[in-house]
């Protein structure tokens, strides 16, 4: 017989009944609230999510969103449950469908100050404060009954709003940080958004997810992100822009409150254009290393194969030429050929490739330098080689200092290092040195791939010899610092400071083929917070180009000081400052000290999951003394797997896309994830001691404290909403404001008057 289940139409009454029961935080996506009914046989067990299918369809800002959500009920008896789905901050939805097992739901729109009480009712009667992070949002309630025993629970929700432009800019989100309440990671989730527009689509761009695009005409685009078996905690967060022009360029900024500058994002995207009239003409020189080690697991064969796809992806009015070379050099030609005319004789050249004999780099790189000549095309050079010299000149800083010289037409040089023979110092100094990029392939990856995959990005250029300026503000601190060409179906991102705000145009110019390119954009830096991901995308991308100045050039204190004081501020851990999150570690000044246990050094990240720290002394002590001793020991490996995975940790960080995730490689090429660090709207907090602490917390600073769940919280957090988002990391958190810290936690205030609000707050006052 079915346990009778009892109806109520209020949170409250519902969390009573649950409490009795257990206390948990609210699970899925929606937030499913599971109410176990009157005596039930045994303590009720969380729901699962089993996938999450989310479908966005934009036309002309309208958007239709399509959700498909299967949850699970372990429990062996019938369950009801609450559905809350948190509306995207500052979203107006039109119009709200939902079906439970292609049912029609009844359900109602709560404004936002409903939903308020109702998500500090759920907070306060738990105590869990994840759910405040969704105060302030508009929420679609509906009552879910029943969730069949050991069964499945289909819901599908559709709703529709209009898309916010800003800039320019046009901001689709999609709340997917409610699955991070899910009691086990969901199988299966995804997000395909196809955006439709009367005017050309220039750029899209998730600063959240790494996305695929496929532009299917300058019109329409689909984007799409999809996992499996994880726990989503970032909201699902894509910008698209519009443009009639053949370059589209847009500004997402942001000025921080307290700081004295702001910081931007500028992308640039050409046109999607299906014309192979308008492609400009290219060429390129293919560099093989066919010495005896690259026998060694079937290199040569998988080199082979990456030249043949690159030969073969050349279009009819480019030009080429391969170079292969061992102890002596051959080149297919002396100059660059047509296509149209060496293309077979290329592919029967690659197909003879044999691996026998040194390395004469130096006969190489001067043979395929020389073969290009002073036309105005774009010039790449694709070297492929897995050793050092051993033939002709092998001192490698003379060898770059040759290369950098023989380069007079000022090709970009694009290095792929195979296997842990290379010498990665020399290799990045020389792809730096000719504007270009050094990949790495490890002996168990294959060679093919990456060097396809690369190829194919680079195989139509648009806008070559880049540059950009800004009138109307001041800017520093720009990343990259070179910028690279620009290619079909790519788009350039740069980030950097500002001074100044409102109205400004962005300069570029550049050569399309043999005509120059010069256009103004009009655009508009703001002079407030928002865009909070911007100021950590800047950080990632100037921590990793920091990085690869003091592995490739040597490290002063200053540059050590800023990678540490920029690591601790925006919360982006790096294997040389892994240590900041370390249990215990306290922040003064520049310096860090430790309670207890100290520092294991040697190479290794105490703050890693998984890592094996060797005892070790601290090094110089202080934090900058401490990233400086690990950078010294970890730079003295210029070959290896070790230099590898130095190598590939600061380029995906001077490369970054999307918020670094705070893992890298180690050095046997495993990745480590560094927990104990989270960001959260604008602020990094470090869990040491049992409570989060934010970035600017010092020992010494007036502490105040708050009972947490109390009305004191609620009060604070009604007079500053930027609070619940900080209070939704856990049951104690410190916070600095104006020189003093306050923690929410166990102990304190439970009460506050008004102008202990105002003098607790301060600067924090009215922020949401």
């Amino acid at each position: 017989m079915r346990p009778n289940i009892t109806r109520r139409s209020s949170v409250a009454s519902l969390l009573a009944v649950l409490l009795t029961v257990f206390a948990v935080p609210a699970l899925a996506d929606g937030v499913l609230m599971p109410v176990p009914p009157p005596n039930p046989p045994q303590p009720v067990k969380y729901l699962n999510v089993k996938y999450h299918h989310v479908t966005i369809d934009v036309k002309d800002q309208v958007l239709a969103c399509s959700i498909d959500q299967v949850f699970h009920n372990p429990n062996p008896y019938q369950i009801e449950g609450e559905y809350l789905f948190p509306v995207p901050a500052g979203a107006t939805v039109s119009k709200f469908n939902m079906e439970v097992d292609g049912q029609p739901l009844a359900g109602r729109m709560l404004p936002r100050d409903e939903a308020r009480s109702i998500y500090e009712g759920i907070v306060r009667s738990l105590r869990d404060p994840a759910l405040l992070e969704y105060v302030g949002r508009d929420t679609f309630r509906a009552r879910v009954f029943p969730i069949p025993a050991n069964g499945d629970k289909r819901i599908t929700i559709r709703y529709e709003q209009v898309v916010p432009m800003d800039n320019g800019v046009a901001t689709v989100l999609y709340p997917l940080n409610t699955e991070k309440f899910s009691y086990a990671p969901l199988e299966e989730v995804s997000v395909a958004a196809t955006i439709e527009s009367t005017a050309p689509i220039a750029s899209v761009y998730s600063p959240s997810h790494p996305i695929d695009v496929t532009r299917v005409s300058n019109r329409k685009v689909i984007a799409g992100w999809e996992d499996k078996n994880v726990k989503p905690d970032t909201d699902f967060l894509l910008y698209y822009t519009v443009s009639q022009k053949d370059l589209g360029v847009s500004v997402i900024s942001t000025w921080p409150t307290g700081e004295e500058g702001g910081y931007f994002l500028l992308i640039a995207a050409p046109q999607y254009e299906s014309d192979p009239n308008a492609r400009i003409p290219k060429d390129v020189v293919f560099v093989l290393d066919t010495s005896g080690s690259m026998q060694t697991d079937r290199k040569i064969d998988q080199a082979r194969e990456a030249l043949r796809f690159c030969v073969s992806a050349l279009n009819e009015d480019d030009r080429l030429n391969v170079v292969r070379f061992a102890t002596g050099v051959e080149s297919l030609a002396e100059s660059v050929r047509p296509v149209a005319e060496a293309r077979g004789d290329a592919l029967e050249f690659v197909k003879g490739l044999e691996a026998r004999g040194g390395t004469n780099l130096e006969g190489a790189l001067t043979t395929a330098l020389r073969s290009f000549d002073r036309s105005s095309r774009p010039r790449i050079l694709v070297l492929l080689s897995d050793g050092n010299p051993t033939v002709g000149q092998t001192n490698l800083e003379e060898l770059q200092k040759l290369a950098k010289s023989a380069n007079t037409v000022g090709a970009r040089a694009f290095v792929f290092g195979v296997g842990y023979d290379v010498n990665t110092h020399f290799l990045d100094k020389l792809a730096e040195d000719n504007g270009g990029l050094s990949q790495y392939v490890r002996p168990s990856e294959n060679i093919e791939q990456p060097v396809s995959t690369f190829f194919a990005k680079l195989s139509r250029p648009v806008l070559a010899d880049i540059s950009i300026g800004f009138t109307g503000v001041k800017t520093i601190d720009v990343y990259p610092q070179e910028l690279p060409d620009l290619f079909a179906g790519s788009q350039l991102l740069v980030v950097g400071r500002y001074t100044g705000a409102g109205s400004a145009t962005v300069t570029v110019t550049g050569s399309a083929g043999d005509s120059k390119y010069a256009d103004e954009f009009p655009v508009n830096f703001a002079d407030g917070p928002e865009n909070e991901f911007v100021p950590r995308l800047w950080a990632a991308r100037k921590i990793g180009f920091l990085l690869d100045q003091i592995r490739l050039h040597g490290g002063e204190r200053e540059l050590i000081d800023e990678v540490v004081a920029l690591s601790m501020k925006f919360g982006i851990m790096t294997e040389y400052t892994s240590f900041l999150v370390e249990e215990g570690a306290r922040v003064i000044g520049a310096d860090v000290r430790f309670g207890g246990g100290g520092y294991g050094g040697r190479g290794a990240t105490p703050g890693a999951q998984g890592s094996k720290g060797e005892a070790g002394p601290a090094g110089m002590g202080g934090a900058g003394g401490m990233a400086m001793d690990s950078m010294r020991r970890a730079n003295e490996e210029q070959a290896g797997s070790w230099a590898v995975s130095q190598q590939q940790n600061a380029q995906v960080l001077r490369l970054a896309e999307q918020a670094p995730s705070n893992s890298y490689r180690d050095r046997e090429g495993r990745e480590q994830r560094i927990a104990g660090v989270k960001y959260i709207a604008g602020r990094a907090f470090y869990f040491r001691n049992g409570r989060w602490e934010d970035a600017n917390f010092r020992e010494g600073l007036k502490l105040a404290q708050v009972q947490n769940y109390s009305n004191a919280q609620f009060a604070l957090a009604a007079a500053a909403p930027i609070l619940n988002q900080y209070m939704s990391l856990g049951d104690r958190v410190v916070i600095t404001v104006d020189g003093h810290a306050l923690e929410i936690g166990p102990e304190g205030s439970a009460d506050l008057t008004g102008a202990e609000i105002d003098a607790l707050l301060g600067a924090l006052k009215g922020q949401s």
